[in-house]
């Protein structure tokens, strides 16, 4: 698994190593090369080791917390118009809970997606070979749960599939990222909050 890591992460070294140089003909391949790279090595990352950052391998005891903190999740945000949803930072960065307005923006169902691993649920579009939503996530919610500051990405366009016909749609959301912690500063989970924007000029 190491050596995964490390092949993804030379090869993006390598690739943006080239970038600065590459001919206009070719700088296009080299960007989407890059994109795919990233999201391989956060899709790894985020598989192996989750958000990193706080979280305790050996935290067992902190399960009494995390429910608590899911009450309070569900009690802040059931009514809310913000779109809300809490992931569990550990690997595999598995969706806990979605808010209703979270669902319906999102075309998924509560009890569908909870359980799942973040981008399982939501990957890159298939048709973007520039989409970054993934990677950019993925950085976001570690630096995080690293950090404990929450922290507003500039807006993102991370496309969805349509419920209905399974159609990508191109979508734009403002997104701010928390940490939720215990009273010692343990990460409990990662509070991931919303808007859908319109596209930026």
């Amino acid at each position: 698994m190491e050596l995964q890591r490390f092949v993804l992460a030379e090869n993006l070294r390598h690739l943006r190593g080239r970038l600065p140089h590459a001919a206009a003909d070719v700088r296009s391949r080299i960007e989407q090369l890059i994109a795919t790279t990233e999201r391989e090595l956060a899709l790894f990352e985020a598989g192996e080791d989750g958000a990193h950052g706080l979280w305790d391998r050996n935290d067992t005891d902190l399960e009494p917390a995390r429910d608590a903190a899911l009450h309070w999740f569900r009690g802040e945000y059931r009514q809310s118009s913000t779109l809300a949803s809490l992931i569990d930072p550990r690997p595999g960065l598995v969706i806990v809970d979605v808010n209703p307005v979270y669902a319906a923006a999102t075309g998924v169902t509560p009890s569908d997606i909870a359980g799942r691993p973040l981008f399982a649920a939501f990957p890159d579009s298939t048709e973007d070979p520039q989409a970054n939503g993934v990677a950019n996530l993925y950085a976001s919610l570690r630096r995080v749960a690293e950090t404990g500051v929450a922290e507003s990405m500039p807006v993102q366009r991370y496309d969805t599939r349509d419920p209905d016909d399974g159609a990508w749609r191109e979508r734009y959301w403002r997104i701010e990222n928390r940490a939720l912690t215990d009273e010692s500063g343990r990460l409990l989970y990662l509070l991931h909050l919303v808007a859908e924007v319109g596209a930026p000029d």
